[in-house]
């Protein structure tokens, strides 16, 4: 009897010092009631070359010629798709194997006929076009309910913004039913309201509107836009500045400005990853840091609009080639079962890169929960 009630005690002793040091942890890691997780990168070594998939190994790209300015990961097929500036093609997104357009294209209308792409959470695709004057050549949206429909245009129109340049990105949110597009504008032309972005209504009719706000600079979301929730987008135009606005349908408010670790950052993409709200970047333009992929973690950055730099990658070192336009793009997925970026430098290639938690950190996570679960499974029992 002594034995059982020593032996109870000793678990009660081990049950209280978990739960201690690890409110301390939470502590130490805000926010509050969270455990960090050290994240680091790696090459999905499966994909292309050592995690590196080639300009040489685009078919129909000759050399450096600028085509291939975005990719898109679909959640539902498991498939990489980039835009070839006529139609969108799916890549293997574990070897990187290319495959055949999907059926339709892009047939009619501006400087680069299919410029853009991003999916849903559920699977449907959209693209764009880029043109530099949403009046005398209107903007376009394509959809395609699979990667096995034939497209339809979404929405045809000026973005919300006569005169414009826009579809050097794009930003996707949410489900076909009640998501989003983003489309940042250019600073040139010239046109009143080009500091902001159109929001693009998602489904088989879609509209736009300008996003209008005080503040920023021309241009401010051209070269690389995510969202970061329903009604807020952070971009960039590769000045080291992330410039955050949220809005109410057409009325948006600056909410702040973050600066990076340099210039030429684009490409952005903010996402979660073991819990932890990231900011993925990549190095476009020149320069020795070029193709270089960037992660900092964004906890805060909704608040107090700071990012804290963490860790970065460049699998693709030993490819320089000029990327005059400056494009990029970052899309996320989840591959053998492990949370993937993949960066695109135009004229660069894609790199896909998995991030994987540091053990020890996931074990003390995973003690901390057992250990605080303990104690409430405790508590719960003496309340009953």
């Amino acid at each position: 009897m002594k034995s059982s009630v020593r032996r109870k005690n000793v678990l009660r002793s081990v049950i209280r010092l978990i739960a201690v040091g690890c409110l301390g942890t939470a502590a130490a890691f805000a926010p509050s009631h969270s455990f960090a997780v050290t994240i680091t990168m790696q090459a999905l070594s499966s994909f292309g070359s050592s995690g590196w998939l080639q300009p040489s190994a685009f078919p129909g790209v000759t050399g450096t010629n600028n085509v291939i300015r975005s990719i898109a990961f679909n959640p539902v097929t498991g498939s990489l798709l980039y835009a070839n500036g006529s139609s969108i093609i799916p890549v293997n997104a574990s070897t990187g194997a290319i495959g055949t357009a999907i059926t339709g294209t892009a047939t009619t209308g501006g400087t680069v006929k299919l410029n853009t792409v991003a999916v849903t959470s559920d699977g449907v695709i959209y693209g764009s076009n880029l043109t530099t004057n949403s009046t005398t050549d209107p903007f376009k949206v394509y959809r395609w309910a699979s990667q096995s429909s034939g497209t339809t245009v979404s929405y045809i129109g000026n973005a919300g913004l006569g005169g414009s340049r826009v579809g050097d990105d794009i930003a996707i949110f949410g489900a076909d039913s009640g998501g989003s597009l983003a489309f940042g504008f250019s600073n040139s032309p010239v046109v009143t309201g080009n500091n902001s972005f159109s929001v693009v209504s998602t489904g088989a009719v879609g509209s736009a509107s300008a996003v209008t706000y005080t503040g920023g600079t021309a241009g401010a979301f051209r070269l690389g836009i995510t969202f970061a929730d329903a009604d807020t987008v952070l971009g960039t135009q590769g000045s080291a500045t992330i410039r955050r606005v949220s809005f109410l349908g057409t009325s948006g408010t600056l909410d702040g400005s973050n600066t990076l670790n340099t210039t030429n950052e684009r490409g952005i993409l903010y996402f979660s990853a073991y819990g932890t709200p990231l900011l993925a970047t990549i190095v476009t333009g020149s320069g020795s840091s070029m193709n270089t992929v960037r992660l900092y973690d964004a906890t805060n950055l909704a608040t107090t609009g700071t990012a804290t730099y963490l860790t970065q990658l460049n699998l693709a070192s030993t490819s320089s080639n000029a990327n005059a336009n400056a494009n990029g793009s970052i899309t996320f997925g989840t591959v053998n079962d492990t949370p993937t970026l993949y960066a695109l430098n135009t004229n660069n290639g894609i790199q896909a890169i998995q991030l994987v938690p540091e053990p020890s950190t996931v074990a003390v996570a995973g003690i901390c929960s057992l250990g605080l679960a303990a104690v409430m499974l405790r508590r719960r029992g003496r309340q009953a």
